[in-house]
């Protein structure tokens, strides 16, 4: 119960233990019970008590119960029996009533107008209360154009329908705030005053005093069953749990409660002015189906007092199919298709292409992923051959998205196997539809194929968010390629750990961005801000990164440069060598020529003291240095001369 029914359900208890039942209320029970209850008293008397005791019991109760006994004498006459002409009594008595009752008068719109209560009791007030409801509820029925006074239909208002539901079937302005709504003949003088005060001030600002904005399908006209939009109850779906063997004896130990009856659904009708509109010819449109929702969302907008809008949609267009939807409820249809957290941001990235000016279509596209398509269900080939949805995933994956049009296009498709896949896994024959195709049951469709829709819906999303980068021009879709250094062993090791080092680090910044890309994040609209802010410093650092790489290709072709001109050093040191060794070689052969004058033994003696002396010697006829051993001479293959000493001896 609410707060304000506890409230008066503790003022009724308190007000009944401080007076008692009413007056009225206790002759109507000594009415109709005195009788039984006084011979079920003598009946049990008679058989538990011996006579001496009742002799003892009425002398010395005779004080007290003469009267009563007085009184079920008097009341075993038949006079004060029920019979029939009791309710013909209170009738005239209520009669009576009603005929003190002010005429209720009904202005040139069919609307009740507010009558004086002066000198009126409760109960006649909560008649005036009644009739004017019930007033305004027979406005409803009525055909257009006509107008007569009150005269007290046959259709009565739904009370109980009305109390538990007044959103649905009242105009709430027509009632004081925070007033708590009841049947008329439960209405207490305070209320009624509130609601008269209320409604007197509306009459003075000229508006009417109830106005019903739904009713009964069977208190309808025909007239206005034409623009009725039939109110659907949103179904409660069942939670399941694994129960144990003890939890389940307990459970069907418990009563089970008895299951409610069946109520005629509300239907929702035109607001008074669109009345005349209504004498138009309408084509006759059935009540839109519940829709398939993932997460509880609808397919198609909420329906409101008018129903333009679905008058509005093609008549071969089932509810829920994407030729009903009007073109600038496209993106709040996507994201009613599924609730997953991937496609959510897919479709949220692919709003974001509205500036784009691509219009490019997609080639090969299947009808049933196109905005035309006029089914609420996929074709039955969907469900039946894995060879079809294979071929779109790979088709979805490769599309080429330039704009909004193209990527409506991709969202649109995988949203409506998304839809489909969730359909098709929970399905029950018992609580399906009567508009649900018959293959649902037997599709192919299950969570490994949602799961690589949802893998799809990842790369999908992922390109998407590079054509957004690119347009923003914070990111470079081409990768610049790195030019190889040659393998030269001269090349310095620092400088070649510097750029390994970069290259990975740069490598790992890349599968990083990919991971957090791939993860599934649920971000609400209101934090893409934060999120742009933390990407633009992602980017500045790459772009830092990138500069400091231009810095170590240039040191690092400086270096080239000083490596070639070191090779080049050495090729000519190496060159001025081997020039100065052939020079040696001829210079070792013409030593010999030297040794074969006359005088050998000194020409001997002076070359010994000169190599001796100097380890490079200079030609007579060159200026170049040559480089000669100690001891070449002296090991000398020549036959040595004897001198003349020796010859003397």
């Amino acid at each position: 119960m609410t707060p304000a029914q506890q409230k008066e359900v503790e003022d009724a208890k308190e007000k009944w233990n401080r007076e008692g039942a009413p007056v009225d209320s206790q002759a109507m029970y000594r009415k109709w019970n005195l009788k039984r209850v006084l011979e079920e008293f003598t009946e049990q008397s008679q058989e538990k008590f011996q006579s001496d005791v009742e002799c003892c019991y009425y002398i010395d109760a005779m004080e007290w119960s003469s009267e009563g006994f007085d009184k079920f004498a008097e009341w075993s006459k038949l006079q004060f029996y029920p019979d029939d002409t009791d309710e013909e009594s209170d009738e005239d008595k209520d009669d009576d009533t009603k005929a003190i009752l002010p005429e209720l008068v009904l202005d040139k719109k069919g609307y009740p107008k507010l009558p004086s209560h002066a000198g009126i009791n409760t109960k006649g007030q909560q008649e005036l209360v009644r009739q004017i409801f019930h007033a305004s509820y027979t406005f409803v029925g009525l055909t257009v154009g006509r107008a007569e006074v009150f005269t007290k239909s046959a259709k009565p208002v739904p009370w109980h329908e009305v109390v538990t539901n007044q959103r649905l079937y009242l105009d709430l302005d027509c009632l004081p705030k925070d007033f708590l709504l009841r049947d008329p003949s439960h209405l207490r003088a305070s209320d009624i005053n509130n609601l008269w005060a209320h409604w007197d001030t509306r009459r003075a600002t000229k508006q009417k005093l109830v106005i019903f904005v739904a009713g009964k399908l069977g208190d309808m006209s025909r007239a206005r069953l034409e623009n009725a939009v039939p109110h659907k109850e949103k179904k409660i779906q069942k939670e399941y749990m694994e129960i144990d063997d003890e939890d389940e004896e307990q459970t069907s130990a418990m009563p089970h409660p008895h299951p409610t009856a069946h109520t005629e659904l509300p239907a929702r009708i035109q607001p008074a002015s669109n009345v005349l509109a209504s004498m138009r010819p309408i084509p006759r449109t059935t009540g839109p189906a519940e829709s398939d929702s993932s997460d509880n969302n609808s397919a198609t907008p909420p329906s409101t007092g008018c129903t333009k809008g679905l008058a509005a949609q093609p008549s071969c267009a089932q509810a829920g199919a994407p030729a009903a939807v009007p073109m600038r409820d496209h993106v709040s249809f996507l994201k009613s298709l599924s609730s997953h957290d991937r496609y959510l941001l897919l479709v949220e990235g692919i709003r974001d292409l509205c500036k784009e000016q691509g219009s490019e279509e997609q080639k090969d596209w299947p009808t049933w992923a196109m905005w035309s398509w006029e089914g609420s269900h996929l074709p039955s080939a969907i469900h039946s051959e894995d060879g079809m949805v294979q071929v779109f995933l790979e088709m979805a994956a490769s599309a080429n998205i330039t704009g909004l049009p193209s990527g409506m296009w991709v969202a649109l498709g995988l949203g409506l196997l998304l839809r489909e896949c969730k359909r098709a896994i929970e399905y029950e024959e018992d609580e399906a539809t009567p508009n649900t195709p018959t293959y649902i049951g037997i599709s192919i469709l299950d969570i490994k194929i949602l799961n690589l829709v949802g893998e799809v819906v990842n790369t999908v999303r992922g390109r998407v968010m590079c054509v957004l980068k690119a347009r923003e021009g914070q990111c470079e879709i081409s990768c610049n390629s790195t030019a190889e250094a040659p393998d030269d062993a001269h090349t310095h090791a620092d400088g070649e750990e510097r750029i390994v080092e970069d290259e990975t680090s740069k490598e790992e910044e890349r599968r990083r961005q990919e991971e957090e890309m791939k993860q599934p994040v649920e971000k609400p609209r209101s934090e893409e801000v934060e999120l742009k802010q933390q990407l633009e410093g992602e980017l500045q650092k790459l772009a830092e990164q990138k500069q400091l790489n231009e810095e170590l290709k240039e040191s690092m072709h400086k270096l080239q440069e000083e490596t070639q001109m070191l090779q080049n050093a050495n090729e000519a040191l190496e060159q001025q060598m081997v020039e100065e060794k052939e020079m040696a070689d001829e210079d070792g052969k013409d030593i010999p020529d030297v040794g074969s004058n006359d005088d050998g033994d000194e020409v001997q003696e002076e070359v010994r003291e000169e190599v001796k002396g100097k380890k490079r010697s200079k030609s007579s006829g060159s200026g170049r240095v040559s480089k000669m051993a100690k001891t070449d001479i002296c090991r000398s293959s020549r036959v040595r001369l004897p001198s003349k000493k020796a010859k003397n001896n």
